[in-house]
């Protein structure tokens, strides 16, 4: 799997995009203090239009599986 970082999540009009482990994914860079799991984190969406709708997200533990090639999450 090759993680690459990417400007924006395209929504069809009246679609969703599902989250997870091992797709499409947020990853927080850059924290003052390291999230643990059960804790909640507040995330705000920005779209096109310019509206916004903030989040709150719970932290859970990411666990993780070696694959041939390299990891991957379940």
């Amino acid at each position: 799997m090759r993680m690459r970082r990417i400007e924006q999540i395209v929504i069809p009009a009246g679609g969703n995009v599902k989250l997870q482990p091992g797709g499409n994914h947020v990853m927080l860079i850059g924290l003052k203090q390291i999230p643990m799991p059960g804790d909640s984190a507040e995330l705000t969406l920005v779209f096109e239009d310019g509206s916004k709708i903030t989040l709150s997200v719970p932290v859970r533990k990411l666990q993780m599986k070696m694959m041939k090639g390299g990891m991957d999450s379940i």
